[in-house]
């Protein structure tokens, strides 16, 4: 007979990049180069969930150019 465990839980981080989607990539590279921590059914899987709302605001886009969409000049 097996005994179960499972074992659920959250890390927090915060990646350094300049938009979500290389932030994104960043840590998709890291969780890609980890060991595989292995079970007895199947191994550990992860899921990178993004927290809402923002962490700055800029006038430039990932270019570093002055990008009128992204204020308004009053």
């Amino acid at each position: 007979m097996s005994e179960w465990t499972y074992c659920k839980g959250y890390i927090e981080v915060t990646p350094f990049g300049r938009t979500q989607e290389e932030k994104e990539f960043i840590l998709k590279t890291i969780l890609n180069h980890l060991p595989i921590v292995d079970g007895s059914e199947e191994p550990m899987y992860t899921h990178i969930i993004k927290a809402g709302g923002h962490s700055h605001s800029t006038n430039v886009d990932e270019f570093e150019a002055r990008n009128k969409r992204l204020y308004i000049d009053d």
